[in-house]
């Protein structure tokens, strides 16, 4: 019987297709490493060479601006507004507050020291900074990576046009958790959570596409959970981090230039 249906042609046919798109998720979610690669760099660069306050403050506080701005956007329109238009809106919404309190629930759970009311000596300071960015990082790139699974599993131009959005604001992203770590000359720590989050989404793509291919029915609901949880991350941490660098102005227009990257590649796509 079971040789029957796997000699089916019509099996034969989606599960070829379903193994395409499978490798189609993982190698849009695996641009999270090149993201990874750039973001860390760009910080490198910018601690090591830029050694001007006035230039270095400003482009640190732009991209994490830029993070920011694209990740509530994304969070709104493709994770949110869009799954609203194709499943029931309450239950939309209701995932949608539900990714936020379980993000919310964790960064209460975990060791978690926010870092504008940290009162220690630099050191320690930026090494809880660097970590909690991290966690907080860690944590929002597996709904993420679902997040692509889910977009991709209905459509191929929605996928990639969450999976292209998630690579763009992961840039400055790793760039705002490297940057405290790269302050204090720590390169095993560094490799260590860059290879955790570079990971992170693939691995969260490879999940998404387990839960979707048996319960198609939730993806909406699914995509608008890692909606809540990136935006939670967004209005948590990137927000506070960013403007803590003055002036704020800095955080303000990397924020407008995220949203403006959006729905240019949005347009584009």
């Amino acid at each position: 019987m079971i040789k029957i249906i796997f000699e089916n042609p019509y099996f034969k046919i989606w599960y070829n297709k379903i193994n395409i798109m499978t490798k189609e998720i993982i190698l849009i979610s695996s641009l999270s490493v090149i993201s990874t690669l750039f973001g860390i760099g760009i910080a490198y660069l910018i601690v090591n060479y830029v050694k001007n306050p006035s230039i270095k403050k400003p482009l640190e506080a732009t991209a994490i601006g830029y993070s920011a701005g694209i990740m509530v956007v994304l969070s709104l329109v493709e994770l949110l507004w869009h799954p609203m238009q194709i499943a029931n809106k309450f239950n939309v919404i209701t995932w949608f507050i539900f990714g936020i309190i379980i993000i919310w629930l964790l960064d209460l759970i975990l060791p978690h020291i926010h870092h504008f009311h940290e009162k220690a000596g630099e050191r320690k300071y930026l090494l809880k900074l660097g970590l909690l960015i991290a966690v907080g990082f860690i944590l929002h790139d597996f709904p993420e990576g679902m997040s692509i699974a889910g977009t991709y599993s209905i459509s191929k131009e929605w996928g990639l046009l969450v999976g292209l959005s998630v690579a763009l604001h992961n840039i400055p992203e790793e760039f705002a958790m490297s940057l405290p770590i790269i302050m204090l000359n720590n390169v095993k720590l560094l490799i260590i959570i860059g290879i955790l989050s570079a990971l992170a989404e693939p691995m969260g793509a490879l999940i998404g596409i387990a839960v979707t291919s048996q319960y198609g029915v939730i993806i909406p609901y699914f995509t608008a959970f890692a909606g809540g949880a990136m935006i939670y991350i967004a209005v948590s941490e990137l927000a506070p981090f960013g403007l803590k660098i003055k002036p704020e102005k800095y955080f303000a227009i990397g924020s407008i230039v995220g949203i403006i990257s959006y729905f240019l590649l949005s347009y584009l796509l």
